[in-house]
C-alpha cells in the first residue's frame, strides 16, 4: 500500500502562525496550529500479532515488513509481519556466548545487510545475509562502558560513542568519542567532553549538545570530527526566547526543519512543541508553534515523511504521528493517534522499531489477563504494528 502523507497533510492543514525570533517579544502570545484532542483527532488502529513468548528486545532490520530480535534461543532472528501472523526465521544462534545481554543500544540498519548494537563494553556488527559478525571491544578495561552510540558515517565505519569510564563517580562529564571500526581494533578519530549537561543528539554528521549557563541552556553543534560548527538552529535556541528547559532538536534528515519541545516562561508555564525552519528564501530561521502538550521523544521515519512522538496529553502515554509536507510553511500536518487498547512501551530502545517498507511502527505489548473460568492468570504477548499511510487514517 503506497502512502501519500504530503498530500494528506496539505488537505488537513489548519491555520498557520509563524514568527521570527527577532521580530517577536518574549511575552507575545502565539496561537498553536493544532490541539491534542484524542477524541477528535484522526487515528490509525494497530494490527496485532500474538507471540508465544515475551520478546525482550526488538530492533529495525533492512528487510521488507520485518523486524529483528535477539530474544529467542540466543540467536538473531527475523520476524516477518507481512501476513496475518508473525513468522519467525532464525539467522544464526550461539555465535557468541551472549547474543543478548548487558546494556544494549540498538541502531538503525548500518547498511543494506548489516545491523549493529552495543552490549555494555562491546559493539556487535552482524550481517543478516551471511551471518558473519564483528564484535570489537570498545571498553578494554572493566570500568569503561558504552552509555550510547550513533552512526556518523556508515560508509567509513565511523560511530560516535558516549563512554563512561566509571572511575570518577563525582564527575559530571559526558565523554564523546568518534571511533573507526573498520578493523576489530577501534581507532579513536576524535574526542570531546560535555560538562554538566549530558544531553546530545546526532543528525547525519552533525552532533548537537547543550551547555548550561546559569538557568539557561545554550545549544552547540559539532562536525563529524567533533569540531564546533555553525548551524541555523543555534540562533533559534540561543536568541533569548527559551528561558526554561528545552529538548534537543530532532532535525529532519533532508529538509530544513527541526521539531522540539520547550517550556514557556512563567507565569503559566507549559510545554509547547515547536517547529523551527530555515528555508533559503527566508531571511532567518522561523518558529512555528505546533501545539501545547506533554510530548517528546521525537523521531523521523526512515523515509523522512513522518515524525513520531510520545504524548501524555492526557494519560495513558500514546504514540502520535504527523505527516511531513515540505509544501506547508510549517512542514508538519495534523497529529494522528496510533490507537490501541494495550499499554505501549515508553522506552523506544529495544521495545519499538521502525519498518522501512512499508513505513510502519512496531512495539511490543505484554500483560497478564485473568481467565474467569479457571481464575488463573494468563500471560499475553503481542506485537503492535501501525502502517503509516494516508489510506489507513480514520476519523
Amino acid at each position: 500500500m503506497t502512502s501519500n502523507p504530503a498530500r494528506f497533510a496539505s488537505l488537513l492543514a489548519l491555520s498557520l502562525c509563524l514568527w521570527t525570533p527577532a521580530a517577536h517579544g518574549k511575552g507575545k502570545e502565539v496561537t498553536p496550529l493544532y490541539t491534542l484532542d484524542r477524541q477528535k483527532m484522526p487515528h490509525i488502529d494497530a494490527v496485532e500479532y500474538p507471540t508465544r513468548d515475551t520478546l525482550n528486545h526488538i530492533f529495525p532490520v533492512p528487510e521488507r515488513n520485518s523486524i529483528g530480535t535477539n530474544s529467542i534461543d540466543n540467536a538473531i532472528g527475523i520476524i516477518d509481519l507481512s501476513g496475518s501472523k508473525a513468522r519467525y526465521r532464525e539467522v544464526r544462534r550461539n555465535f557468541k556466548k551472549y547474543v543478548s545481554g548487558g546494556s544494549m543500544v540498538f541502531l538503525p540498519p548500518v547498511s543494506p545487510d548489516t545491523i549493529g548494537y552495543s552490549q555494555t563494553r562491546a559493539f556487535l556488527l552482524f550481517n543478516l545475509k551471511t551471518g558473519a559478525f564483528r564484535n570489537p571491544s570498545i571498553g578494554r578495561i572493566f570500568e569503561i562502558t558504552i552509555e550510547d552510540v550513533a552512526v556518523l558515517d556508515a560508509n567509513r565505519n565511523l560511530f560516535l560513542f558516549n563512554l563512561n569510564d566509571r572511575l570518577g563517580f563525582d564527575k559530571v562529564v559526558t565523554e564523546l568519542k568518534v571511533l573507526d571500526l573498520t578493523s576489530d581494533e577501534p581507532k579513536v578519530i576524535a574526542s570531546f567532553d560535555i560538562e554538566n549537561e549530558p544531553r546530545w543528539a546526532v543528525l547525519g554528521k552533525t552532533t548537537f549538545f547543550f551547555t548550561r549557563e546559569g538557568e539557561r541552556l545554550k545549544l552547540h553543534a559539532l562536525d563529524d570530527r567533533l569540531r564546533p560548527v555553525d548551524h541555523p538552529l543555534l540562533s533559534v535556541y540561543n536568541g533569548g526566547f527559551f528561558t526554561g528547559e528545552a529538548d534537543l532538536p530532532c532535525v529532519h534528515p533532508t529538509m530544513p526543519v527541526a521539531i522540539f519541545a520547550a517550556e514557556t516562561p512563567p507565569p503559566g508555564s507549559e510545554i509547547v512543541v515547536w517547529a523551527a525552519s530555515w528555508r533559503d528564501k527566508d531571511p532567518g530561521p522561523k518558529l512555528h508553534k505546533l501545539f501545547a502538550g506533554a510530548s517528546g521523544g521525537f523521531r523521523f521515519s526512515p523515509d523522512g515523511k513522518w515524525v513520531l512522538f510520545r504524548d501524555r496529553t492526557p494519560e495513558p502515554m500514546r504514540y502520535l504521528a504527523m505527516p511531513v509536507d515540505p509544501n506547508l510553511p510549517h512542514f508538519f500536518g495534523p497529529p494522528i493517534l496510533l490507537r490501541t487498547q494495550e499499554q505501549v512501551p515508553e522506552n523506544w530502545n529495544g521495545h519499538c522499531a521502525w519498518i522501512s517498507d512499508p513505513v510502519s511502527v512496531v512495539c511490543t505489548a505484554d500483560r497478564s489477563e485473568l481467565i474467569e473460568t479457571t481464575r488463573e492468570w494468563k500471560e499475553i504477548h503481542k506485537l503492535l504494528k501501525w502502517e503509516l499511510s494516508a489510506a489507513n487514517v480514520r476519523r
